[in-house]
């Protein structure tokens, strides 16, 4: 559309050149002047009149500026990193998402060529999603990292390793709890033990001293 417009205004110039080529010289001539007014005249004319021409000529030869963001390579430097994970980590070593890897096949017909080039493709919107909503700048990470990251299901090896840890330490004191509890109890039957022991001897006692008495 752009470009049809350019014609038009450079066809509209070249006309509008000629129209005053024509008038400025029929007006020139008319004006009686002679000598220098005379050359100076004609020299201002035709220089107006190149000038309607260049810019004619340059708006109908012009070419459309290609959009940057229409044309831009969908795979940007940050995105190949991705899609080298992808296809060594998940294609290469057939360990493919199954609900993505049968949504690319339902999109490619079956064929298997088609079918990756297309798994790819959602699988690096996929993983460029999760960063979003993680609000992380996967291109500040080196790629051994990132790789990491992904494998481990978008979660810090570090991180996950304290975590565990401190799951680990909290079952540990959770079960020193219940031990010392059981030890309490196992301890509190032990003495209602004794201490029925005690009552039946002291009963036994208070019979055997009645008995003779």
């Amino acid at each position: 559309m752009k470009k049809v417009y350019d014609i038009f205004i450079g066809l509209l110039a070249f006309f509008l050149a000629l129209f005053i080529l024509v008038i400025g010289k029929v007006a020139v001539s008319d004006s009686g002047m002679n000598g220098i007014g005379l050359l100076l005249s004609y020299v201002l004319l035709y220089s107006f009149v190149a000038a309607l021409l260049a810019f004619s000529w340059k708006s109908i030869t012009a070419k459309t500026e290609p959009n940057n963001r229409e044309n831009e390579d969908d795979t940007s430097l940050d995105d190949e990193i991705l899609y080298e994970y992808v296809l060594l980590n998940e294609i290469e070593e057939d360990n493919k998402v199954k609900s993505t890897w049968a949504k690319a096949l339902a999109h490619s017909d079956g064929i298997d060529v088609k079918a990756e080039s297309i798994y790819m493709q959602y699988r690096v919107q996929s993983i460029k999603d999760q960063f979003d909503a993680q609000k992380i700048a996967y291109d500040e990470m080196s790629k051994e990292s990132l790789f990491d990251y992904i494998k481990n299901g978008f979660k810090d090896p570090i991180a996950e390793q304290r975590k565990l840890e401190e799951e680990r330490k909290i079952e540990e004191e959770k079960k020193l709890e219940e031990l010392q509890e059981q030890e309490i109890l196992e301890l509190d039957k032990e003495e209602n033990k004794t201490l029925a022991f005690t009552l039946l001897i002291i009963l036994g006692i208070f019979i055997v001293i009645t008995a003779f008495n």
